[in-house]
């Protein structure tokens, strides 16, 4: 999927517009999947978003994959306020959006019951003492990896909490 929108992209003459659309169109359409799908069902799909990525800044710099190293690669994925080209690497923030989508649902169904609701309870309840649900496992796991890679988190209980400051925004 990634590879045929990728394809269309170099019919655009100049190279800072073929960039363009790949930053702000190919790209960001995974992350509908990274959001909504478990990251370990979802790393062989990032692995081959992020490769088409790579070919594809192969074929706009007009150098081999070959002579690609790791790090040209890693300056793929750095932001581009640090100098890099600004592309996310899907299989690097499947966790994290996996789980600012578990994070986004807790705070709307907060915002919209109130934190007190039996729903809002029952759910923030599993995500915060697990499940034997795979949703609720992975989003746990995604919690977690998040942890390891020292992001200060708030529970799931903080986020029910706090959605009534995130519709006043």
């Amino acid at each position: 999927l990634a590879r045929a929108r990728l394809a269309r992209i170099p019919l655009v003459p100049a190279q800072q517009s073929q960039w363009l659309r790949a930053r702000f169109c190919a790209e960001p359409r995974a992350n509908h999947l990274l959001r909504a799908i478990p990251p370990s069902l979802v790393s062989g799909f990032g692995k081959l978003h992020d490769a088409a990525l790579r070919e594809f800044m192969c074929l706009l710099l007009t150098i081999s994959a070959d002579t690609l190293q790791a790090p040209a690669c890693k300056l793929l994925n750095t932001p581009l306020r640090f100098g890099g080209m600004g592309f996310r690497s899907a299989v690097r923030t499947a966790p994290a959006a996996y789980w600012a989508a578990w994070a986004d649902t807790v705070q709307s169904l907060a915002a919209r019951f109130g934190a007190a609701h039996p729903v809002v309870h029952r759910l923030t309840h599993k995500l915060e003492n697990g499940s034997p649900e795979p949703c609720i496992c992975a989003a746990r796991a995604a919690a977690s990896y998040l942890e390891t890679c020292e992001f200060s988190r708030p529970s799931w209980l903080e986020l029910a909490a706090r959605a009534h400051i995130v519709c006043l925004l």
